[in-house]
């Protein structure tokens, strides 16, 4: 199995469960979305699961003429050079310290509506491995994933830019159970769509 049916595949699936939740349980999943904003507990594991991947990315880059700022840290701590740590080399490495520190600065100083944000960031970061699956794709189905790929981006970007705008869509298209569960038809019939998509064509 090709990794873009892999990823189709498990897109389809977490949108199974949203959507399915809405579907079938229309008034909780609206109580959720009113809660969600605010939620801490949210906020912090999403930012959490954000900065993990982005330091993991950073960590395993080439910063090219700046790879050096990966060596601050056994610079200043000469002792750490030497030592060997195994799976836990990463721990000489100022960038993960770094997105420690990015974590709790963000939880203290960016704490409003944060697990908004942070869901934004996280449909950002989705985004990109789609699309450099999709790119070495020969049949021409791969526009297909490329275009939800980039629709996922514009919703990411305006929940880290207008996290306000979740709780508004959601009063707006979500106002009673009747709504609530249509939306949560055309999700599953889409979700169900890309599972077709990822077995027939990909």
């Amino acid at each position: 199995m090709s990794r873009i049916a892999i990823y189709t595949l498990s897109l389809a699936f977490v949108m199974l469960v949203v959507y399915g939740f809405m579907l079938s349980r229309p008034a909780l999943f609206r109580r959720f979305l009113a809660r969600f904003p605010r939620s801490v507990w949210a906020a912090r594991v999403l930012t959490a699961v954000d900065l993990l991947w982005v330091v993991t990315v950073m960590h395993h880059a080439d910063f090219g003429s700046f790879n050096w700022i990966k060596e601050l840290l056994v610079r200043f701590i000469p002792a750490l050079g030497p030592m060997e740590l195994g799976v836990f080399t990463f721990v000489k490495d100022p960038v993960v310290w770094g997105g420690v520190a990015v974590y709790f600065i963000l939880l203290k100083y960016l704490d409003e509506l944060l697990a908004v944000r942070a869901l934004g960031g996280l449909l950002l970061l989705i985004a990109n491995p789609i699309l450099n699956a999709a790119r070495w794709q020969e049949t021409n189905w791969r526009w297909a994933m490329a275009v939800v790929a980039y629709l996922i981006v514009i919703k990411g970007l305006f929940l880290v830019m207008t996290p306000y705008k979740l709780r508004q869509w959601g009063e707006r298209y979500l106002s009673d159970e009747v709504r609530c569960r249509r939306f949560g038809v055309a999700g599953v019939a889409f979700s169900l769509g890309l599972i077709v998509l990822a077995l027939w064509a990909y």
